[in-house]
């Protein structure tokens, strides 16, 4: 549906028993000719412009660019992926650029550039391979541990101590 100065509303139903790829909204943008040398032509699939500056509150304003909610069923195997971003091609490819504002995973308010929050697991894990990789995690006592999957622990406590547990938590470390 076209909607100008409105609201375009899209709504689909599928029921199916069989393989199948459904798609509610499919944008498909090829850019074909030649750009000529000293030209710069920049090609955008979709843009969305959301400014709420001349509005007058005095409550609270929540403004959101894209509102994404996934619910998934709880028979059988199922995965729900919220975004996927697949970029390619390219002399450099990008995933994604912020500008101006803080990412948060697991949190609404990041309280810095990139904030990860998880009580049970690593916060941070930097892979080789799948057999190569050190974790970061702080826990609740504000101890961060550098753990690395071939070769032990490094433990920073909240007193300023240094702990060095060169077989990966049984016990023999090395403080400072």
């Amino acid at each position: 549906p076209l909607a100008v100065g409105g609201t375009a509303e899209f709504e689909k139903a599928f029921t199916g028993t069989t393989s199948s790829t459904q798609a509610l909204l499919r944008l498909d943008y090829d850019a074909t000719g030649n750009t000529a040398l000293g030209q710069t032509i920049t090609n955008i699939a979709c843009d969305i412009d959301v400014n709420t500056n001349n509005q007058t509150n005095s409550g609270t304003l929540d403004t959101r660019g894209i509102d994404l909610d996934m619910v998934g069923g709880t028979s059988g195997t199922q995965k729900n992926t919220g975004i996927h971003v697949n970029v390619s091609g390219a002399d450099t490819n990008y995933s994604i650029i912020t500008s101006g504002g803080r990412v948060g995973i697991n949190t609404v308010d990041p309280g810095a550039g990139l904030e990860v929050t998880d009580s049970g697991l690593a916060q941070l894990k930097l892979s080789y391979d799948s057999d190569s990789y050190a974790t970061l995690k702080a826990d609740s006592s504000s101890h961060t541990t550098i753990a690395s999957a071939e070769s032990g622990n490094i433990i920073l406590d909240a007193a300023g101590d240094v702990h060095l547990d060169a077989n990966g938590g049984d016990g023999n470390q090395v403080n400072f």
